[in-house]
């Protein structure tokens, strides 16, 4: 089916490649389909005028030349017999009447117009040759009078007659044949036309679908080439519209998403490979105009800069290691799908959930972390529950062991969510959070 492509003065539609290649074949077909019943019913008219000819015209004129022989071979053998008396002119003369009699049959089964008026002379002449042949036999004179009287005129007449049907004939077979001439040639040149014509149109198609083709093809290479180069600014509308056209729309959909892909991947945090600022950033953006409930839950270690300076940094990294896959794995299973897990930086983590599912994985992290964080330290710092430290500003305190701190705020309780607003108040939660001890979540239930 067709493809539409918007210009600027409405909708214009185009066909695409396979569609130009089938409008070229039917256009051909069509054209040459037409020269095709043109000459056959050229031909079917001039066979039409050619039986004419040979069943009626030609077969006419020999016929009257049959007839016309024949009545002058009867009057000279009847002559030549009244001359010399002998019999065997007789039998000739009588084998001409015969066949006199069968050549004008078969001449009135024609039914030719110029004919008809001669069938009484014809009639006539035949039984006075029959009484000429009889008399012929044993009374001379009476058949001579009977000749010179009756016989001679009529053949005349009938003579005259079937000249006069001749040149007719004759001239109705000269303009038959004219116009079996101007029918072969109007025909002739009609269908070269329409073959002509056909070609062009087809012809015309095929190298605009060739050039199509080629353009199609070098803007697929274009854009496959910007693609590769990550540049994603070609006009959809100069590609085209057809098969190659929306090939090459792919391609640059697919380079989007792969840059996109890039992005994340570089935007990912190296230590947990979870999705960095960029990508919270998008989602949550995404979830607040879409107006679809979700919830919005930060997550804290607490105490984590003092684990740090005490334990090392590779010590720190493995708690944050394992503080994002403890994170992950709880929400794949107590979350949904389209979930959002993401590492903020440092010790700050994101999960974007649905209202229902925050609780239950905020429960199921901070009980898993606790359990957990025993391994993190050595013997006597967990058995203390508490080791000495050098806080932020230098001075000398006992830190308990870490604990986590999870902030909740779900979208259907704030009237106009906004990114910075949530991101301000989860701050503040967590403030008030890390103040408690031990690892606790707070839900904001508050409506604003």
């Amino acid at each position: 089916m067709s493809n539409s492509q918007p210009s600027a003065s409405g909708t214009r539609w185009q066909l695409n490649v396979t569609e130009k290649i089938v409008a070229g074949y039917l256009a051909l077909a069509f054209f040459s389909f037409g020269a095709l019943l043109l000459a056959l019913f050229a031909i079917h008219s001039q066979a039409a005028i050619s039986r004419g000819l040979v069943n009626r015209d030609f077969k006419a004129v020999g016929l009257i030349r049959d007839l016309r022989g024949n009545l002058a071979a009867q009057e000279r053998l009847e002559r030549q017999f009244l001359i010399l008396h002998d019999s065997d002119l007789l039998s000739l003369r009588q084998s001409r009447s015969q066949e006199f009699s069968a050549s004008w049959k078969a001449l009135a089964l024609l039914d030719l117009d110029d004919i008809l008026p001669l069938h009484t002379t014809a009639a006539a002449l035949m039984r006075q040759q029959e009484t000429l042949g009889a008399l012929l036999q044993g009374n001379s004179p009476a058949a001579e009078l009977l000749l010179e009287k009756e016989l001679l005129p009529l053949r005349s007449t009938l003579d005259k007659g079937l000249l006069e049907a001749s040149h007719n004939r004759e001239a109705l077979i000269d303009r038959s044949l004219q116009q079996l001439y101007n029918e072969s040639d109007r025909a002739y040149r009609f269908t070269l036309v329409l073959l002509v014509v056909g070609v062009a149109i087809g012809g015309g198609i095929a190298i605009r679908v060739v050039q199509s083709i080629r353009h199609s093809l070098r803007r697929l290479t274009e854009a496959v080439r910007d693609t590769a180069e990550e540049r994603f600014n070609p006009s959809l509308h100069e590609i085209g519209d057809d098969e190659f056209g929306r090939l090459a729309g792919e391609f640059v959909q697919m380079g989007i998403k792969l840059r996109d892909l890039k992005r994340q991947h570089l935007d990912a945090n190296p230590l947990t490979h979870l999705p960095g600022n960029l990508a919270i950033e998008r989602e949550l953006e995404r979830r607040i105009a879409s107006g679809e409930p979700f919830a919005h839950v930060y997550i804290d270690l607490d105490h984590f800069k003092a684990y740090g300076d005490r334990y090392g940094y590779q010590k720190g990294s493995d708690v944050l290691a394992f503080t994002g896959e403890l994170i992950r794995r709880n929400v794949e299973v107590n979350g949904n799908p389209a979930d959002l897990v993401g590492h903020i930086g440092g010790d700050d983590y994101l999960v974007l959930t649905t209202p229902g599912c925050a609780e239950p994985i905020a429960r199921s992290i901070i009980k898993e972390f606790d359990e957990a964080r025993k391994t993190f330290y050595t013997s006597e710092d967990c058995a203390d529950g508490q080791y000495e430290g050098i806080d932020r500003f230098g001075e000398k305190r006992t830190f308990p062991l870490m604990s986590i701190s999870i902030a909740i705020i779900c979208s259907d309780n704030v009237i106009n969510p906004t990114r910075h607003s949530i991101s301000a108040e989860s701050s503040k939660m967590k403030e008030h959070l890390k103040q408690l001890p031990g690892s606790n979540y707070l839900v904001d239930r508050r409506k604003r």
